[in-house]
């Protein structure tokens, strides 16, 4: 089992944002709109092999921007996780006429096969796409982006202050857990039992501290004269024409991917 304080790590969004390649230097609105674009046509397909050929692609470009591919791994161990589970729960789930076999004297039919290696492949293509582009864009960056595409300001806000006191309490959590630990909380003499009860408590004062900083926060602000209207995000700068056009290109790409998708299946 990994250790607390690297699955803590790896929710540094930031720690790769590091890199001059022309994705990163690329403007983020573009970035957000390709990344938006890529997405919609991934989970609007109805045949798995275009979203796992721009899974293998997000890795090639991972590598190319100089993405490890250890990082990769490990920040899509827990989708890959969900996405598995989803697959055997719609694989013993979905019914149909095709049974291929049975499983301890439940059915598996061939459309909910077909069906939970779709859904399987649309959530491995998103989170890689989204990989690339926390990894390239900063936090601020994509808070601005969001705000010249007329995103409710108060959902930018929250979004930018959750970014931030996530690391924050996330890096609570470690000193907590590493108090647990010089406290024999988790010493191999211990019951599995008595671990898991150990974490639950460090989950519960770590829930309480974050509604005491939240609240700390938000007087804070307000007695610097936060109001709803207030610019926490810098203005963005003009997009030049190159990336104008790059952006039409890359929704026009994500249009012609569904059509060719759909032309799959009448061929």
């Amino acid at each position: 089992m990994r250790d607390f304080s690297e699955l803590i790590g790896d929710l540094d969004f930031e720690r790769l944002v590091v890199d001059e390649t022309a994705l990163h230097r690329l403007d983020p609105r573009i970035k957000l709109l390709g990344a938006v674009g890529l997405i919609f046509a991934v989970v609007s397909m109805i045949h798995p092999g275009i979203p796992l050929l721009i899974f293998f692609l997000t890795l090639i470009v991972s590598v190319a921007i100089g993405i490890p591919l250890n990082t990769t791994r490990k920040r899509l161990i827990a989708p890959l996780t969900i996405a598995f589970v989803v697959f055997i729960v719609v694989l013993f789930t979905y019914g149909g006429e095709e049974i291929l076999t049975v499983f301890h004297g439940i059915s598996i039919h061939r459309e909910g096969l077909n069906l939970g290696v779709l859904i399987f492949v649309r959530l491995v293509a998103s989170i890689s796409i989204l990989n690339i582009f926390i990894a390239t864009t900063p936090i601020q960056d994509t808070l601005s982006a969001m705000k010249w595409f007329r995103v409710p300001p108060i959902f930018v806000d929250l979004m930018g202050m959750m970014i931030r006191y996530v690391h924050l309490l996330s890096k609570e959590g470690v000193r907590m857990h590493r108090a647990q630990q010089a406290r024999c909380g988790f010493s191999d003499r211990l019951s599995y039992l008595a671990k898991m009860r150990n974490i639950g408590l460090l989950g519960g004062a770590l829930l309480l501290r974050a509604f005491s900083r939240g609240e700390c926060v938000y007087l804070a602000m307000l007695s610097r004269g936060y109001r709803a209207d207030s610019r926490i995000v810098r203005k963005s700068r003009p997009i030049s024409l190159k990336e104008v056009f790059l952006g039409l290109f890359t929704l026009i790409s994500s249009i012609l991917l569904i059509i060719i998708d759909r032309m799959i299946g009448v061929i």
